[in-house]
Protein backbone atom coordinates (compact mmCIF):
# COMPACT_ATOMS: atom_id res chain seq x y z
CA UNK A 1 0.00 0.00 0.00
CA UNK A 2 1.08 3.22 -0.83
CA UNK A 3 1.13 6.64 0.97
CA UNK A 4 0.36 9.80 -0.31
CA UNK A 5 0.68 13.31 1.59
CA UNK A 6 -0.69 16.14 0.49
CA UNK A 7 -1.46 19.51 1.58
CA UNK A 8 -4.99 18.66 1.66
CA UNK A 9 -4.81 15.48 3.30
CA UNK A 10 -2.73 14.49 6.70
CA UNK A 11 -3.28 10.55 6.40
CA UNK A 12 -1.28 8.58 8.37
CA UNK A 13 0.37 10.81 10.34
CA UNK A 14 1.51 13.15 7.71
CA UNK A 15 2.07 16.79 9.22
CA UNK A 16 1.89 20.17 7.31
CA UNK A 17 3.58 23.00 8.21
CA UNK A 18 3.21 27.09 7.39
CA UNK A 19 4.28 26.24 3.79
CA UNK A 20 5.23 29.19 1.73
CA UNK A 21 2.78 31.23 3.52
CA UNK A 22 5.27 32.41 6.34
CA UNK A 23 6.55 35.86 7.59
CA UNK A 24 7.74 37.97 5.47
CA UNK A 25 10.35 38.06 7.55
CA UNK A 26 11.90 34.60 6.89
CA UNK A 27 15.29 35.13 5.44
CA UNK A 28 16.14 33.49 1.47
CA UNK A 29 17.39 30.21 2.01
CA UNK A 30 15.12 29.22 4.96
CA UNK A 31 13.58 26.32 5.10
CA UNK A 32 9.44 25.39 5.82
CA UNK A 33 8.32 22.49 6.86
CA UNK A 34 5.98 21.16 4.01
CA UNK A 35 4.80 17.75 5.07
CA UNK A 36 6.31 14.24 6.96
CA UNK A 37 5.15 10.86 6.15
CA UNK A 38 5.96 8.10 9.39
CA UNK A 39 5.52 4.66 7.98
CA UNK A 40 3.02 2.75 10.08
CA UNK A 41 3.08 -0.77 11.42
CA UNK A 42 2.46 -2.73 8.29
CA UNK A 43 4.93 -0.90 5.71
CA UNK A 44 3.76 0.80 3.00
CA UNK A 45 4.97 0.11 -0.50
CA UNK A 46 5.91 3.70 -1.53
CA UNK A 47 5.63 7.31 -0.10
CA UNK A 48 4.18 10.02 -2.83
CA UNK A 49 4.30 13.87 -2.03
CA UNK A 50 1.72 15.66 -4.19
CA UNK A 51 0.25 18.59 -4.37
CA UNK A 52 3.69 20.10 -3.84
CA UNK A 53 3.31 24.36 -3.00
CA UNK A 54 4.59 25.49 -6.07
CA UNK A 55 6.24 29.32 -4.56
CA UNK A 56 10.01 28.09 -3.45
CA UNK A 57 12.87 27.89 -4.99
CA UNK A 58 14.06 24.56 -4.65
CA UNK A 59 13.09 21.39 -2.37
CA UNK A 60 14.69 19.13 -0.07
CA UNK A 61 13.57 15.85 0.96
CA UNK A 62 15.38 14.49 4.26
CA UNK A 63 14.64 9.89 4.91
CA UNK A 64 15.36 7.58 7.42
CA UNK A 65 14.60 4.78 5.77
CA UNK A 66 14.64 0.88 6.07
CA UNK A 67 13.40 -1.98 3.73
CA UNK A 68 11.65 -5.42 3.54
CA UNK A 69 14.53 -6.46 1.21
CA UNK A 70 16.18 -9.86 2.22
CA UNK A 71 19.63 -8.00 2.17
CA UNK A 72 22.09 -5.80 3.87
CA UNK A 73 21.25 -2.98 1.32
CA UNK A 74 18.13 -2.03 -0.56
CA UNK A 75 17.84 1.27 -3.26
CA UNK A 76 15.92 3.54 -3.73
CA UNK A 77 13.63 5.49 -6.82
CA UNK A 78 12.93 8.68 -6.96
CA UNK A 79 10.01 9.80 -9.20
CA UNK A 80 8.86 12.83 -10.46
CA UNK A 81 5.22 13.37 -11.90
CA UNK A 82 4.55 9.71 -11.55
CA UNK A 83 6.71 9.73 -14.68
CA UNK A 84 7.67 5.85 -15.31
CA UNK A 85 9.00 6.19 -18.36
CA UNK A 86 13.21 5.69 -19.12
CA UNK A 87 12.95 9.53 -19.04
CA UNK A 88 15.70 9.73 -16.46
CA UNK A 89 20.13 9.60 -15.85
CA UNK A 90 21.86 9.20 -12.92
CA UNK A 91 25.41 8.99 -11.33
CA UNK A 92 26.83 7.99 -8.00
CA UNK A 93 30.24 7.35 -5.72
CA UNK A 94 30.28 4.28 -3.60
CA UNK A 95 32.94 2.74 -0.77
CA UNK A 96 34.13 -1.27 -2.54
CA UNK A 97 35.57 -3.64 -0.41
CA UNK A 98 38.85 -2.93 0.35
CA UNK A 99 38.70 0.60 0.41
CA UNK A 100 38.27 1.32 -3.00
CA UNK A 101 35.71 3.49 -4.56
CA UNK A 102 33.69 3.02 -7.06
CA UNK A 103 31.59 5.31 -9.47
CA UNK A 104 28.98 3.98 -11.78
CA UNK A 105 26.26 5.82 -13.98
CA UNK A 106 23.22 5.07 -16.64
CA UNK A 107 21.31 7.13 -18.81
CA UNK A 108 17.26 5.92 -19.94
CA UNK A 109 16.09 4.25 -17.01
CA UNK A 110 12.79 4.32 -15.28
CA UNK A 111 13.47 6.03 -11.99
CA UNK A 112 16.22 8.39 -10.18
CA UNK A 113 18.64 5.82 -8.30
CA UNK A 114 19.93 7.15 -5.15
CA UNK A 115 21.50 4.56 -2.85
CA UNK A 116 21.34 3.52 -0.09
CA UNK A 117 18.40 2.16 2.42
CA UNK A 118 18.76 -0.15 5.12
CA UNK A 119 17.96 -3.99 4.17
CA UNK A 120 16.00 -6.67 6.37
CA UNK A 121 19.49 -8.08 7.54
CA UNK A 122 20.72 -5.26 8.97
CA UNK A 123 21.38 -5.24 12.55
CA UNK A 124 17.93 -4.33 14.31
CA UNK A 125 16.91 -0.61 14.75
CA UNK A 126 19.58 0.06 11.98
CA UNK A 127 17.82 2.91 9.52
CA UNK A 128 20.14 4.49 6.74
CA UNK A 129 20.08 8.46 6.59
CA UNK A 130 19.65 10.46 3.52
CA UNK A 131 19.46 13.82 2.37
CA UNK A 132 18.07 14.83 -1.18
CA UNK A 133 18.09 18.54 -2.38
CA UNK A 134 15.78 19.32 -5.68
CA UNK A 135 16.79 22.02 -7.46
CA UNK A 136 14.66 24.98 -9.60
CA UNK A 137 11.72 22.30 -8.96
CA UNK A 138 9.06 24.41 -10.55
CA UNK A 139 10.88 25.89 -13.49
CA UNK A 140 9.36 25.56 -16.75
CA UNK A 141 12.54 25.94 -18.39
CA UNK A 142 15.10 23.35 -17.03
CA UNK A 143 16.01 19.92 -16.49
CA UNK A 144 15.41 18.68 -13.12
CA UNK A 145 18.79 17.72 -11.39
CA UNK A 146 18.91 16.10 -7.94
CA UNK A 147 21.44 15.02 -5.69
CA UNK A 148 21.90 13.35 -2.28
CA UNK A 149 24.15 12.49 0.02
CA UNK A 150 23.22 8.96 1.93
CA UNK A 151 24.69 7.03 4.76
CA UNK A 152 24.30 3.71 6.68
CA UNK A 153 26.50 2.57 9.13
CA UNK A 154 25.82 -1.13 10.93
CA UNK A 155 27.98 -3.87 12.58
CA UNK A 156 27.06 -6.44 9.94
CA UNK A 157 28.54 -4.19 6.98
CA UNK A 158 30.81 -1.58 8.45
CA UNK A 159 29.61 2.03 6.93
CA UNK A 160 28.46 3.24 3.99
CA UNK A 161 28.29 6.59 2.36
CA UNK A 162 27.25 7.80 -0.50
CA UNK A 163 26.92 11.62 -2.58
CA UNK A 164 24.55 10.99 -5.84
CA UNK A 165 23.01 13.10 -8.81
CA UNK A 166 19.83 12.14 -11.23
CA UNK A 167 18.90 13.92 -14.11
CA UNK A 168 14.82 14.24 -15.03
CA UNK A 169 15.18 14.79 -18.88
CA UNK A 170 11.76 16.80 -18.67
CA UNK A 171 11.09 20.67 -18.27
CA UNK A 172 7.60 20.22 -16.09
CA UNK A 173 7.49 21.71 -12.98
CA UNK A 174 7.51 19.05 -10.30
CA UNK A 175 4.26 18.59 -9.06
CA UNK A 176 4.59 14.94 -7.09
CA UNK A 177 7.41 12.76 -5.75
CA UNK A 178 7.60 9.54 -5.50
CA UNK A 179 10.32 7.72 -3.26
CA UNK A 180 10.24 3.87 -3.94
CA UNK A 181 12.07 0.51 -3.12
CA UNK A 182 13.98 -0.79 -6.22
CA UNK A 183 13.65 -4.54 -4.32
CA UNK A 184 9.80 -3.73 -5.04
CA UNK A 185 9.40 -4.64 -1.27
CA UNK A 186 8.08 -2.20 1.37
CA UNK A 187 9.02 0.38 3.39
CA UNK A 188 9.24 -0.47 7.58
CA UNK A 189 7.59 0.97 10.31
CA UNK A 190 9.35 3.70 11.46
CA UNK A 191 10.98 4.78 8.17
CA UNK A 192 10.30 8.07 8.18
CA UNK A 193 10.30 11.23 4.85
CA UNK A 194 10.02 15.10 5.21
CA UNK A 195 9.86 17.38 3.01
CA UNK A 196 10.90 20.98 3.07
CA UNK A 197 10.53 24.02 0.69
CA UNK A 198 13.64 26.12 0.41
CA UNK A 199 13.22 30.23 -0.16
Amino acid sequence: MPLIATRASAAYGAGFGKGATGSAFEPIGSFDSIATVTVPSGGVSSVTFSAIPTDYKHLQIRMLSRTTRVDLLDYVYLRFNNDTSANYSRRFISPGSGGTVQSYGETGVTGGLNIYSAGANQQAGVFAVGVFDIQDYNSSTKLKNARSYIGLHGNTNGGNISPNDILWSSNLPIEAITIIPISGNSWVEHSNFSLYGVR
